[in-house]
């Protein structure tokens, strides 16, 4: 994700990271899992087995969670300048040194913090798109591997194309 989120700051888009962790222990006790998030967008209970009703912390959850996404879907930013809600940073990438990029928290009540899951992209990093690549080097090394990709603007690969007629 941290990858990504750097090609496409690339192109001059913003880029708003988050990491939902609201947990709904009728639904799975004590932890999250992809898809619990849905019922929070949109405001919804949960249906059977659980038929979880979603609390007041859950609501005032969902009330933030549609401030920002309708933001975004407006104005291409999820924040405003007058309701009180947490500021959810744009994405920048670490230097190295000191705090590292930032993101917001969906959780109740809503936080920010850094680092988001760092030691795993840490970890999968050197991996990005070798499988796509076959394992292909740097530019050092042109692999034809991706020939025939769409590279939209200036979303550049880590790795050279060797092309027939490029």
């Amino acid at each position: 994700m941290r990858r990504l989120a750097r090609l496409v700051r690339r192109t001059g888009t913003p880029v708003y990271l988050y990491s939902f962790e609201r947990e709904a222990d009728a639904v799975v006790p004590d932890l999250v899992i992809h898809g619990l998030d849905r019922n929070f967008v949109f405001g919804n209970n949960f249906g059977p087995p659980s038929n979880y009703v979603l609390n007041e912390d859950d609501l005032a959850l969902f009330g933030a969670i549609s401030t920002y996404w309708t933001r975004f879907a407006g104005s291409g930013s999820p924040n405003g300048d007058d309701d009180g809600t947490i500021r959810w940073p744009a994405f920048t990438p670490s230097n190295g040194q000191g705090s590292g990029p930032k993101h917001l928290v969906l959780d109740w009540p809503l936080r920010e913090d850094e680092r988001l899951r760092e030691e795993q992209c840490d970890f999968w990093e050197p991996f990005f798109l070798k499988s796509i690549a076959n394992g292909s080097t740097s530019a050092s090394s042109p692999s034809s591997d991706l020939c025939g990709a769409t590279i939209v603007a200036d979303m550049r690969l880590d790795y050279d194309l060797a092309c027939p007629g490029n």
